[in-house]
């Protein structure tokens, strides 16, 4: 299997090195794919590539985002060339062991949704994404879980993940016609009609980012006293602040509420099934009882006569 590694560094970086011979020593064939930094973009570029996001979500790339972005679909670009049923997509910042290594073999073996994503982790130094994420387990070793609609917001990063050609093919289309930001999966699914979307925590992410590009501009956006005061600025920090939250909230509701219909149907059942009429609540025994009352009013009535 193919392993694309996306990195502003060459393949001979002491870093990508170490990562390159971990996956050639577990049976994986590393490709590095270079990445393009955000910040030596042109100007016009940048602008005329975020407007369609910014219409859509109220919130403006950040230059590294919309050059995760392209560099994204440069390895799809390069997957897609392959004929390959199945890619593990990398980002050199990974952290990843052996282990990790027979875990993603057994999942592509096993599950790579045509429509779909297999996010593989590296959600540390996010606090709410591990603690709130919930899913459906589909899978138990290694511990794969579906992820619903209403629990995207919670997911985030693509430092390791798993792709099929339609996948790739709908992704490049829609990102190099209209950029977004790669790891808002519920605008891939709302937006691009990406379905399916499963997760397993096998990868690992640095908690420090001092090596990172995206987060320190992204803290800068949002820290902005200038992105604040406009309205749509405030919208979408709102937004953000609060999603985590909302997110969880909507999931705990749903599944009260199927709690709620699952606990009525037992008891409903169970009701049915162990009642049994009583003397009263039978009509034949009411029928005889009353039969039998009518039979000594008429005795009485004889014997009084």
């Amino acid at each position: 299997m193919r392993a694309y590694i996306i990195s502003l560094n060459s393949a001979t970086d002491a870093r990508n090195k170490s990562l390159s011979d971990l996956l050639v020593r577990n049976g994986f064939a590393p490709h590095f794919v270079t990445a393009i930094r955000g910040s030596t973009l042109d100007a016009s570029i940048y602008f005329s590539s975020v407007q369609s996001y910014f219409w859509s979500k109220q919130r403006l790339m950040t230059p590294s985002e919309l050059g995760c972005a392209l560099s994204h679909v440069k390895a799809h670009e390069a997957f897609l060339r392959t004929g390959d049923s199945a890619g593990l997509f990398l980002e050199d910042d990974v952290i990843l062991d052996d282990a990790g290594c027979a875990n993603i073999k057994r999942l592509a073996q096993t599950r790579v949704p045509e429509n779909g994503l297999v996010h593989l982790g590296g959600l540390e130094g996010i606090s709410p994404a591990l603690k709130y994420l919930r899913g459906q387990l589909v899978q138990e070793d290694p511990k794969l879980f579906k992820i619903e609609a209403y629990d995207l917001g919670l997911l985030t990063r693509m430092a390791g993940y798993m792709i099929a050609p339609p996948t790739a093919s709908k992704l490049r289309d829609a990102i190099s016609q209209a950029p977004f930001v790669i790891d808002d999966f519920r605008y891939m699914k709302r937006n691009i009609g990406i379905s399916d979307f499963y997760f397993s925590n096998i990868v690992e992410h640095p908690e420090h980012l001092s090596h990172s590009s995206i987060e320190p501009e992204r803290a800068l956006m949002w820290a902005s006293p200038a992105y604040a005061n406009n309205i749509w600025g405030l919208r979408a920090a709102v937004e953000r602040s609060l999603r985590f939250r909302l997110d969880t909230l909507t999931c705990d509701l749903k599944r009260l509420t199927n709690m709620r219909r699952t606990v009525r149907i037992f008891v409903q059942e169970n009701v049915h099934a162990d009642q049994t009429p009583t003397e009263s609540q039978n009509p034949s025994n009411r029928r005889t009882r009353k039969s039998r009352l009518e039979g000594e009013t008429n005795d009485r009535s004889a014997t009084h006569g």
